[in-house]
């Protein structure tokens, strides 16, 4: 009788493996980037760190190379998920995902013109990251296009705090009128 002694590693073993070093350099590679393209950023506004912009970009190709060797392919999907601005629509579904917020505050955020405001800022950032790429570019029209945008984005903002007051000063009202209704009135009598 022979006896097989079981490591409990094979086939499986590796392929678990194989998927943390892919999730590892899936997320170093991410951060990476993240983090080359905020200081790009800061330094285009003139607050970034210049100095430390090469290493970070050493680190940013260390990390795609990594990426490229468990994955036998360039990561140009991570750079886009990990540079593009969330829509409205993608923040809210990945905070329900993550049970960070439920239908009530969907539905709170909707008539409250939380939504609006948001769609607002994330036109107005869309515009003024198209101007800096335009500006550094020289690229007039691709600038004015940025303008544009950056400029819809504000009316559009504008429109949700007017609106926004206006229902704080309906909500105002209504409650003053509330309490007109409950205040007792004057027992006076004549004598």
């Amino acid at each position: 009788m022979s006896f097989k002694v079981i490591d409990g590693g094979g086939p499986g073993k590796e392929e678990r493996q194989l998927q943390q070093a892919r999730e590892l350099a899936e997320n170093r590679f991410f951060f990476a980037i993240r983090e080359v393209t905020a200081n790009f950023l800061r330094i285009a506004r003139g607050a970034g760190k210049p100095a430390d912009l090469l290493l970070q970009m050493e680190s940013a190709m260390d990390a795609a190379l990594a990426f490229q060797k468990v994955y036998d392919r360039c990561p140009m999907d991570i750079i886009e998920s990990a540079l593009e601005l969330k829509t409205v629509e993608q923040h809210c579904s990945e905070g329900v995902h993550q049970g960070k917020f439920g239908q009530a505050d969907i539905d709170r955020w909707s008539e409250d013109g939380t939504f609006d405001r948001m769609e607002a800022e994330h036109t107005i950032l869309r515009g003024a990251l198209q101007v800096v790429a335009s500006e550094l570019l020289e690229q007039g029209t691709q600038k004015t296009a940025g303008k544009r945008e950056l400029r819809n984005g504000v009316r559009q903002l504008q429109r949700v705090l007017v609106r926004k007051e206006a229902r704080e000063a309906e909500r105002a009202r209504r409650a003053s009128s509330k309490l007109k209704a409950r205040k007792p009135r004057d027992a006076s009598f004549d004598l």
